[in-house]
């Protein structure tokens, strides 16, 4: 896995959300022309914090993709800054999300998050 196939893995594992996210690429006016953290930050993980809002409803959607961001956080540097900044970050923006966000992750997710929220001090 790497930066430039790590979206088109998510979405093989976790294809319900791909018509998600492929409407909230076009509200967001982002195309495949735009960086990964764009595209992660403004089209994926909007969709990912919709799922979280319902999370009992979305329990296995949920569980292959905190699966899969565990695999991120396992992954190479590229694709650890991408979980970081464009997944991680937006997570912790709000303290219910990162709550139940936080219940969903695996060991090395849960560490960086917890380094990002330190670092960002919230």
């Amino acid at each position: 896995m790497n930066k430039d196939n790590v979206l088109n893995n998510y979405l093989e594992i976790v294809p319900e959300v791909q018509e998600r996210f492929k409407k909230q690429c076009k509200k967001s006016l982002i195309d495949d022309t735009d960086g990964a953290h764009v595209i992660w930050s403004l089209g994926l993980v909007p969709c990912v914090i919709e799922l979280i809002k319902d999370n009992k409803k979305n329990e296995s959607v949920l569980q292959r993709t905190f699966t899969f961001f565990e695999e991120m956080a396992s992954s190479d540097e590229e694709v650890r800054e991408l979980l970081l900044y464009s997944v991680l970050e937006k997570l912790g923006d709000d303290k219910e999300t990162l709550n139940i966000s936080m219940t969903l992750m695996g060991e090395n997710t849960l560490k960086l998050s917890q380094q990002v929220e330190n670092f960002l001090g919230r």
